[in-house]
């Protein structure tokens, strides 16, 4: 008897634990079917296809080197600038502060001398030279027009303050100063200086000249 109802009760078993698995998945399937489309777990992964990854990649290297190549443009700016600009500041630093022959001569025509003028220059166009830098190094295509106009006014004002103190150190070299006890150096620096400078504002005059032209 006992072999016989052992396999009885088994398949009762299995038919009690078929039933229940259907029953089980039909409530999951309506209530899945209830959920609403943005709580349905997803099944599929979208795949980029290749040739657009190699085109993503290939526009990150290109704004990469355009980045590199912007940078570097700016350093070279700036190192010239700062080549160019140098010497004189140099220059005037060390004559001011060294030189005894000629440069603290006073005049009754004006109230400063040549050291004051070259102390002065010095000063004035290292703050110039480390603006100018700043400006091309932390400057973007999409700049503020507030921040254009602020360089534009700094622009004018450094040649208005850049023509009328070469005005006054080329009188006082030609006109007040005794140029005759300066020393060698010294007297050779300060011409050339100023001839250096009176050639600079000319071209930079005419060729302000020349942009208006065209744009007329």
């Amino acid at each position: 008897m006992q072999q016989i109802q052992e396999p009885i009760c088994v398949q009762d078993q299995d038919q009690e634990n078929s039933s229940f698995v259907d029953l089980e998945s039909s409530i999951i399937d309506k209530d899945t079917s209830k959920m609403p489309l943005s709580h349905t777990i997803p099944t599929k992964f979208t795949i980029v296809p290749r040739h657009d990854l190699s085109r993503i990649s290939f526009a990150t290297d290109k704004e990469k080197n355009i980045e590199h190549s912007s940078i570097t443009l700016k350093m070279i700016i700036i190192t010239v600038f700062t080549i160019i600009s140098s010497p004189f500041i140099i220059c005037d630093f060390y004559f001011a502060l060294t030189d005894t022959s000629c440069v603290n001569q006073n005049f009754q025509q004006i109230n400063i001398n040549m050291r004051t003028y070259l102390l002065v220059s010095a000063i004035i166009n290292l703050c110039v030279v480390m603006i100018y830098n700043l400006s091309i190094l932390c400057f973007v295509e999409n700049v503020n027009n507030g921040v254009l106009l602020f360089l534009k006014i700094f622009e004018t004002l450094v040649k208005i303050f850049t023509v009328s103190w070469l005005i006054v150190g080329c009188v006082m070299f030609w006109s007040f100063m005794d140029t005759s006890i300066c020393a060698k150096n010294v007297h050779s620096y300060l011409l050339a200086r100023f001839i250096i400078m009176l050639v600079s504002v000319g071209m930079s005059v005419l060729l302000n000249k020349d942009e208006k032209n065209d744009k007329k």
